[in-house]
């Protein structure tokens, strides 16, 4: 049905740094005073040591949609309505945003061309929707997603932005795997796999948002009045970042069974040093078993006077008992490992 309607709509996510918890507070306020439901969620991925303390990076979904007026009979030249969401005024673009599309000119260029505003995304679009080139005009007619051919390079340049952050962050979480100093007394890796499973949630929806606009947008065809696309060269950046956030998706996947795997083997190692904890009193309860029994044994006698002669034949007899049953508890135990071990061995070559 989107195919069918003369209006063309993207949804991206822009990334926003903010330097404190207040300028995030602030930023959520703002963002809910817009005549359009839109949140800041925050990251939460900051680094002890890395990032400034209570600093973070807020993820912004927004939406651009273009109206295309249907010409009818008496209708000349192509009419377009371009709705953009706000701009989050608090915070800055994360890396100081996209860079300017213009190439860098030469050092005898003056005066130097003026670049994007950057004061929000309506006022870069209109900047350069301004720098459509004669022949660009000209093809309106025959293309009219040429009006919007600005407006998706900008759109594809946020989303290139948060694919090198997500890169980043991912990058990040496999230093805290292998260095858990970085995470200090900050939980542990029970906190790496929590900022691990936002990213597995958020990469799903990133790919679908980039597969819509790729469709709806840039693979449709029913605005062109003739055979030439000409936003062709967008399709393949669309495809590549694309390509990046499943690559993306499947490197978190592999980092959880990293994270699964080394949490594993930490509480395999602590269940053997409980183990160990656990042999030593047994071997102490062992020992004391033919004591005690002994003790017992030898205290049915009443009279004081036969106590020298049991004190020696206590130890006489005590002494040596102790040392068969320990020598029994070791034959049987190392018979027992013996026996797994075989088990184990015949299991896995079968």
């Amino acid at each position: 049905m989107s195919r069918q309607r003369s209006h063309l709509h993207v949804r991206y996510v822009q990334t926003r740094y903010f330097r404190s918890e207040e300028s995030l507070r602030k930023a959520k306020w703002e963002a809910g005073g817009f005549n359009v439901l839109r949140r800041v969620d925050k990251d939460g991925n900051w680094v002890p040591d890395v990032d400034i303390p209570n600093s973070d990076v807020g993820l912004v979904r927004s939406r651009t949609s273009l109206w295309i007026r249907p010409n009818k009979a008496g209708h000349k030249g192509v009419l377009g309505i371009l709705l953009v969401d706000p701009t989050i005024s608090e915070g800055f673009p994360i890396w100081g945003g996209y860079r300017n599309f213009v190439d860098c000119p030469s050092m005898t260029v003056l005066p130097v061309p003026k670049g994007p505003p950057r004061i929000s995304t309506f006022e870069d679009i209109i900047h350069y929707t301004s720098t459509l080139t004669p022949e660009e005009i000209a093809n309106i007619p025959k293309d009219p997603r040429l009006l919007f051919k600005k407006t998706l390079m900008i759109v594809c340049a946020e989303w290139h932005t948060l694919v090198k952050y997500a890169t980043t962050r991912l990058t990040q979480l496999e230093w805290e795997i292998e260095n858990p100093e970085l995470l200090g007394n900050n939980g542990g890796l029970q906190v790496t796999i929590q900022k691990l499973h936002s990213w597995r949630r958020r990469f799903p929806i990133f790919g679908t948002l980039l597969s819509e606009m790729l469709e709806k947008v840039v693979r449709r065809e029913d605005f062109m009045s003739s055979r030439e696309n000409h936003v062709h060269d967008l399709q393949r950046d669309n495809e590549i970042l694309l390509s990046r956030i499943q690559d993306l998706q499947i490197r978190a996947d592999r980092i959880m069974s990293v994270v699964t795997a080394v949490m594993s083997i930490e509480e395999s190692k602590k269940a053997f040093k409980q183990n160990r904890s656990l042999a030593r009193l047994t071997w102490l309860a062992i020992t004391f078993a033919p004591l005690s029994f002994i003790t017992s044994l030898f205290s049915m006698n009443s009279e004081l006077s036969t106590l020298v002669t049991t004190f020696r034949v206590f130890f006489a007899v005590a002494l040596p008992l102790t040392a068969v049953v320990l020598l029994l508890t070791r034959f049987v135990n190392v018979g027992l490992e013996v026996r797994w071990k075989e088990l184990v061995r015949d299991k896995g070559s079968s």
